[in-house]
């Protein structure tokens, strides 16, 4: 249980980064 809690708290985390990466990209690329 404590396993499939903490790899759905990575994926969270992994998925916000990415999330944010896109975000600035798409800000730079406007500019």
């Amino acid at each position: 249980m404590l396993i499939t809690i903490y790899y759905i708290i990575l994926l969270a985390i992994m998925l916000t980064t990415t999330q944010i990466l896109f975000f600035l990209l798409r800000k730079f690329k406007l500019i």
